[in-house]
């Protein structure tokens, strides 16, 4: 969790120093186009197949085998809740950016408790609550970010790394604090 937290915030903050570009015309030009979008697509489907084998790098025996259950729980309703926002904040189409950077919010949000969550259900409320959250982070709150901080986050800084670290690290600790020893067994 640090690692996205600290990235998070570290890269908020060196864009809102660089401050770039400081004009409207400039801003409208600093968007993605079809071909970047569609690298991105291939980097992400690549970092999704491979999230929960790096939640669970360091981890054996059954936290290993809970990690990688809870992060591809936690990353399919990741993609399912940002499909389904960014469909409903569009008027039935998908935005690609919201895809690509909702969909591995999932990842990050339970990276820091996937070895301690016993029941499936929780790792996926934990994804589809990323899913949105990422996406409508990136719908609503983006250009306001722009106009009055100038913070040109042009890869969802904020929205994909900060943001759910944050709220996976709370979500961390609180599963650490209301999950009872005698679920763990001899993992504990």
């Amino acid at each position: 969790m640090t690692i996205h937290l600290f990235g998070g915030v570290f890269g908020v903050f060196t864009s809102w120093c660089y401050r770039n570009p400081k004009t409207e015309k400039d801003q409208k030009n600093a968007h993605s186009s079809f071909h970047s979008n569609l690298y991105s697509l291939l980097g992400t489907m690549f970092l999704w197949m491979y999230w929960p084998s790096f939640n669970s790098a360091l981890l054996d025996g059954n936290s290993k085998h809970r990690a990688i259950v809870n992060t591809t729980y936690s990353m399919s309703c990741s993609t399912i809740g940002c499909l389904l926002t960014s469909m409903f904040l569009h008027k039935g189409k998908m935005n690609a950016e919201q895809i690509i950077n909702g969909s591995l919010a999932g990842g990050i949000m339970i990276g820091a408790s996937c070895d301690m969550i016993v029941s499936p259900f929780i790792s996926l409320i934990i994804g589809f609550s990323g899913g949105i959250l990422s996406t409508l982070g990136i719908h609503f709150l983006e250009k306001p970010f722009y106009k009055f901080l100038y913070l040109h986050d042009t890869a969802a800084i904020a929205w994909v790394h900060m943001l759910p670290g944050f709220v996976g690290g709370l979500i961390s600790a609180l599963i650490a604090g209301v999950t009872p020893e005698r679920e763990y067994g001899v993992d504990l």
